[in-house]
């Protein structure tokens, strides 16, 4: 059973480890953030600017934040974990710090940023602003329009791509879309594999994932699934391709699906210490690999 079954206090919050709080607070996904932004960038030959490579983890960070506060307000102090406890008990200082990172995001955005990436981001965070808005009005219902896992996928996903495709006018070469299709298959296969984990605190608190509304074996399978996909295309990719970034990619995304797979095959050992958390998001940092190529 999952060690936080229990709604958390503020002596246990100041217990946990450094690691863990920063994994709380989403630097563990900022990182990877850039890490896949660097890969993203080099992959499409193109320079997105300075300011994109300040504005892209600050954006990820404040979403997330946000996403966690909504949830933590929604619980308050009757949260099982420690990500939604920590986000309620530090709300307002969480707040202040979304509210200073957004000023410093919007004057990058209108006086740095290039004019292709401030449109496209402009409607990014329309529909992101939306969304969230959605989840905070119907957070009682469980609806497959607000299913968590596919949207912070496609979010994350087009936040990644979308800044540096819309400097190309989006047209990308088939093996970049396919590219581009492989990498939102993994960052939605390591969502599922996170309610996975956290599948009995997400049922108590009735967050709207996929294993709440399948089931833990129907989101295994689908997990699986996802990731002899990501072998198969891969592969094909290997065989096929006739650039060099293509087998650089193609190595990578089959190792992050490795990765993926041994965090389902051994989840009854990973559940221990956070530790599927950090292997989880750890895997988004191996996209940086392509900066030694």
């Amino acid at each position: 059973m999952n060690s936080e079954i229990r709604t958390i206090n503020n002596k246990e919050l100041l217990n946990i480890g450094l690691l863990q709080k920063l994994s709380i607070l989403s630097i563990d996904v900022v990182i990877g953030s850039v890490f896949c932004g660097a890969f993203v960038v080099k992959f499409l030959g193109i320079e997105p600017g300075f300011s994109w490579w300040i504005v892209l983890p600050i954006s990820v960070w404040i979403i997330y934040t946000i996403d966690h506060i909504i949830d933590g307000y929604k619980l308050k102090d009757k949260a099982h974990t420690y990500r939604h406890y920590f986000h309620f008990r530090y709300i307002k200082p969480l707040i202040y710090l979304i509210i200073i990172f957004t000023i410093i995001n919007l004057t990058l955005v209108l006086f740095f940023l290039k004019k292709q990436i401030v449109i496209f981001g402009i409607i990014a965070a329309s529909i992101t602003g939306l969304y969230l808005l959605g989840v905070y009005l119907f957070r009682k219902k469980r609806s497959w329009f607000f299913q968590k896992e596919l949207f912070v996928a496609f979010v994350y996903t087009i936040g990644i791509w979308g800044g540096p495709a819309s400097l190309i006018d989006f047209i990308l070469q088939p093996f970049q879309w396919v590219c581009l299709v492989v990498f939102f298959i993994l960052v939605l296969s390591d969502l599922f594999v996170f309610s996975l984990y956290e599948s009995e605190t997400d049922l108590l608190d009735r967050h709207n994932t996929l294993v709440v509304n399948l089931g833990k074996k129907r989101t295994e399978k689908l997990i699986l699934i996802n990731i002899a996909l990501v072998f198969f295309i891969s592969i094909t990719m290997i065989i096929y391709g006739q650039y060099q970034m293509v087998f650089v990619a193609a190595k990578i995304f089959m190792i992050m699906a490795f990765l993926l797979a041994v965090l389902v095959v051994f989840k009854n050992n990973l559940n221990k210490h956070y530790l599927y958390r950090y292997i989880g998001e750890l895997i988004f940092w191996l996209p940086g690999l392509t900066l030694l190529v």
